[in-house]
């Protein structure tokens, strides 16, 4: 059976904190990244739902984004890739912002932040987010990535999910898009641990 590979995940937990008994206070994207970038829950920091446009949750207008705090304290703020727990202007938080892309582009970005802020002496905060956990709109079938998908037969479908052919594409196409992310990761890994 396979499932995303995820070794350079896997690693950078190794090395770094494990919270091994978190969990998250919403199963939607923006109200979880809110929650972690607050320190509250969604209903205490107004994001109870999706900042997308037609939705339009966001931040009460006092509560604090961890890169906005970091930044009023001196730190290099910058945001590679994704982000969508707030809708304001990402100069309230951040120094330098990079758009929306794919792992490997967010990747090149957050590699050029990292060899400019080496420049400079002041600690830094960078925060990347990845989009290959939500599907693409527009794209065939809601992909969620460009990496190919695993093959849907040998991919192992947990316990609580009806083991369908639609529901073993998904999870190809799922796990796919994160084991090309986590290739992605392993890129930073290596710049961290040659510098």
């Amino acid at each position: 059976m396979e499932c995303a590979q995820t070794p350079n995940l896997d690693s950078l937990a190794g090395r770094g904190t494990l919270l091994a008994d978190a969990f998250t206070p919403s199963p939607m994207c923006s109200p979880a990244r809110a929650a972690l970038f607050t320190g509250r829950y969604p209903h205490c920091n107004g994001v109870m739902g999706l900042t997308h446009k037609r939705f339009a949750w966001d931040l009460y207008p006092e509560e604090i984004h961890l890169a906005q705090y970091l930044r009023r304290q001196g730190y290099q703020t910058r945001l590679a890739g994704l982000q969508h727990e707030t809708r304001r202007k990402l100069d309230e938080h951040f120094d330098q912002c990079s758009g929306r892309g794919l792992a490997d582009e967010t990747v090149d970005a957050a590699l050029e932040y990292l060899e400019d802020m080496r420049q400079d002496e002041r600690p830094f905060y960078l925060q990347i987010g990845f989009v290959e956990g939500h599907r693409r709109p527009g794209h065939p079938n809601g992909e969620f990535g460009p990496a190919p998908a695993l093959d849907p037969e040998q991919v192992e479908v947990p316990g609580f999910l009806k083991d369908t052919p639609a529901c073993r594409r998904e999870l190809a196409q799922f796990d796919g898009a994160i084991s090309f992310m986590d290739a992605q990761i392993g890129r930073i890994l290596e710049y961290l641990d040659d510098h």
